[in-house]
């Protein structure tokens, strides 16, 4: 199960650009954080609609469209760096 260890979500009055560079800051600052430990990866998500994380290199600057107005920063194991999609476990939840 992947931890989330951050969500944002777009504001009203803020450019898809504005709102990527958000994500990448959090991304950053979760990946140089002390809960990085026991994660071999730590990543940007967009939620499906069943709940689960799906992994997706959209939330690049590079990339025009936005897969979703939320982005979850989560870590995961080895073992999920394989999966497409991961359910997710919020804060200290098992």
């Amino acid at each position: 199960m992947a931890k989330i260890l951050a969500t944002i979500s777009k504001l009203n009055d803020e450019t898809e650009y504005e709102f990527k560079q958000r994500c990448c800051v959090e991304l950053r600052n979760a990946a140089g954080g002390s809960d990085r430990a026991g994660f071999m990866a730590i990543g940007r998500f967009a939620m499906t609609s069943d709940g689960l994380l799906e992994v997706s290199c959209l939330w690049g600057l590079a990339y025009p469209e936005l897969p979703a107005e939320t982005c979850y920063i989560a870590g995961y194991s080895r073992t999920e760096c394989r999966l497409i999609y991961l359910k997710p476990i919020f804060g200290d939840k098992p």
